[in-house]
């Protein structure tokens, strides 16, 4: 499965340490993903490179959901 932000990065970028919530960042990362995707009109898959901006987008979009996510 692609994600452009690895679960890794996330858990980095959200100082989430253990596995607990794998499940729910990944399904974070998807919906970033697809958030970014339709604002952009593009598929991030076609990216060689994701952008520097583009991941920065997606990881506000997580740590967004996160944050919120109760």
């Amino acid at each position: 499965m692609f994600l452009f932000i690895t679960l890794e990065e996330a858990k980095l970028y959200l100082k989430v340490d253990g596995t607990d919530e794998d499940e729910l960042i990944i399904g974070f990362i998807i919906a970033a993903e697809e958030i970014c995707e339709n604002i952009i009109r593009y598929s991030l898959s076609n990216f060689e490179t994701i952008p520097k901006t583009i991941k920065q987008a997606g990881l506000f979009v997580i740590s967004q959901f996160y944050e919120l996510r109760e």
